[in-house]
């Protein structure tokens, strides 16, 4: 009866503390995408409709909007209502995930990764072939089967981390990352390559 009760006070105050008329600071579908913690494995969110949806230990709940980043995750099997959390990270992607999964302990932060296509040879097959800016010839290649390395003439080699997309970070080396774009047919062209000094565009040859 305790329990029924205290649980009662917790949704009130929960109602209380809302924020009105507040959005996500992204469309819905940023949201989508596996977050990743160490101990605890994936949170998988997805899009059903006009909502997100939550899957976690084979376990699919709604993932309804509370205000600002913050989404109301309802265990109905459970009997649970958490409050979950995203993050940005410095180029305002969605890239955490927070979530208070244990009572006693602090809320654990699950960190987004790449979708399982970027790392198959098939996606990344098509990114292979050099690249010029300025008269300087970059090569991108297959590094293994998983993997897509960067060459530039008199420096050493870059192992480039997915991202999202087509876009992929330097390893090791944080404001660096190459984005590689399409033309209307579908096929690669160029490649944005992001520094902390500026943003270049090398073109496929």
């Amino acid at each position: 009866m305790q329990d029924k009760e205290a649980e009662k006070r917790g949704k009130e105050k929960s109602e209380t503390d809302r924020v009105a008329n507040t959005h996500p600071s992204h469309k819905l579908n940023a949201y989508v995408g596996d977050y990743e913690h160490p101990g605890y494995g994936v949170i998988a969110i997805t899009r059903a409709g006009d909502e997100l949806q939550a899957n976690f230990n084979n376990i699919t709940a709604p993932l309804k909007h509370y205000h600002y980043d913050i989404f109301d995750l309802q265990i109905e099997r459970f009997d649970l209502d958490l409050k979950v959390s995203f993050l940005n990270n410095f180029k305002g992607d969605i890239d955490t995930l927070v979530a208070p999964l244990e009572v006693t302990a602090r809320d654990i932060v699950f960190k987004r990764v790449a979708s399982k296509e970027m790392t198959e040879r098939s996606f990344l097959e098509q990114f292979v072939g050099a690249y010029e800016l300025m008269g300087v010839r970059a090569t991108v290649a297959l590094k293994g089967e998983k993997t897509l390395q960067l060459t530039v003439p008199g420096q050493p080699e870059y192992e480039l981390e997915p991202y999202k997309g087509t876009e992929f970070r330097v390893k090791n080396m944080s404001g660096f990352s190459l984005e590689f774009m399409r033309a209307e047919a579908g096929q690669i062209t160029a490649v944005v390559i992001t520094q902390p000094f500026g943003t270049f565009t090398a073109q496929k040859v």
